[in-house]
């Protein structure tokens, strides 16, 4: 008994490391057909290490590789290199990890950066601009939350002060039904008292 209850344990043990392990071998996986396509497509070793490490954080919190390819991929064509390029893309994963689908955030990037480079921007400008736009989007999505948690509470509030009305009525009601109840049983006790009293008057008067 002893070692069956062993042998499950371990199974157990075993059986619940097995997602874990997957989903990191699954993370790895993507991020090396990531970098390699990234690379083949002129990107350098350096401005692909220099994005790694938010690339992959987007892929562990679910995003497609081939949005976080997309994104990284324009930056990399509009001329964002290094530092600059590794900003852009940390404001993106920002943005992922606040909740955004990774396709829409690349959207935001991907704009931006057009429109800087429409206007002449580029470097350190043309990432600040990405960076302000994934500030502002993200500014947009908190307003959203306090607006939906304000809506939220005040549905919670409408909702118990409904419940609050209602058992104060039922408490109401039943001390209604409860007085008629006892004034219906002292009255029926009155009337065959009063009753008892005139039928004694009556013989008392013969």
């Amino acid at each position: 008994m002893g070692k069956v209850l062993i042998c499950l344990i371990m199974a157990g043990l075993v059986f619940t490391g097995i997602p874990h392990y997957a989903a990191a071998e699954e993370v790895g996986a993507k991020m090396e057909e990531l970098k390699s396509e990234l690379k083949k497509e002129g990107m350098s070793k350096e401005d692909i290490d220099a994005v790694k490490g938010s690339m992959k954080e987007m892929i562990r919190k679910g995003a497609k590789k081939e949005d976080v390819k997309a994104a990284v991929s324009d930056l990399s064509k509009q001329g964002v290199k290094g530092k600059d390029l590794k900003k852009s893309v940390d404001s993106m994963k920002e943005l992922v990890k606040d909740g955004e689908d990774a396709q829409t955030a690349g959207n935001i990037v991907s704009q931006a950066a057009h429109q800087a480079r429409a206007e002449g921007l580029k470097g350190k400008d043309l990432s600040d601009r990405v960076h302000q736009a994934i500030k502002q989007r993200k500014a947009e999505r908190d307003a959203l939350k306090k607006q939906e948690k304000a809506e939220k509470d005040k549905e919670e509030k409408l909702k118990k002060e409904k419940e609050e009305k209602e058992k104060k009525e039922k408490g109401e009601n039943e001390d209604n039904e409860e007085k008629g109840s006892w004034k219906g049983k002292h009255g029926e006790d009155d009337d065959a008292e009063k009753g008892h009293g005139e039928g004694k008057g009556k013989g008392k008067n013969k």
